[in-house]
């Protein structure tokens, strides 16, 4: 493997005492794999981080999902949302329906490929995310929490329409 190429890894992952004492070890055989391994738990930590930080409730993976309940659902659509391009393109998703057709369940899977594809969230229900931005007894706790919410890439009100009945 390319000496440059080990280095630049090194540098990424801000191994400063290794990159101090690069003369010495940049042929070793075992600096490769040390490195994937680095590189390997530090993704998986990122992605355990991600997924906890989103809390996500419980929910049926898209395979389970009953195409054939919601009369009225663009199943190629969904599947392209779950491809993550509208993160990029800021496109916000609205899913509109009664009870029971699986708007959170989808809402869940899109959001957990987002996860998977890098990218932070947060699922919150509107009620929830209401009263505790209300209880802020202070600007300043009121700020911390908005940028709570608006920080991640991707949040998900879940029950929005619940607050017009």
């Amino acid at each position: 493997m390319n000496n440059q190429h080990l280095l630049d890894r090194t540098k990424a992952l801000k191994l400063y005492g290794l990159i101090d004492h690069w003369s010495d070890i940049n042929k070793a055989d075992w600096l490769p794999p040390l490195l994937q391994w680095e590189e390997n738990a530090r993704t998986q930590r990122s992605l355990e981080r991600r997924v906890h930080q989103a809390k996500l409730p419980p929910f049926k993976s898209i395979e389970q999902f009953d195409w054939s309940w919601p009369e009225k659902c663009d199943q190629a659509l969904i599947m392209n949302c779950m491809q993550g391009d509208f993160m990029s393109e800021c496109i916000n998703i609205i899913f509109c329906g009664p009870n029971g057709v699986g708007k959170s369940t989808l809402a869940c899977n899109i959001m957990q490929q987002t996860i998977l594809q890098g990218h932070t969230a947060i699922f919150t229900t509107a009620g929830h995310m209401l009263n505790e931005l209300a209880s802020q007894e202070s600007d300043q706790a009121l700020k911390r929490r908005l940028r709570y919410y608006t920080q991640p890439a991707l949040l998900c009100i879940d029950e929005l329409g619940y607050l017009c009945s």
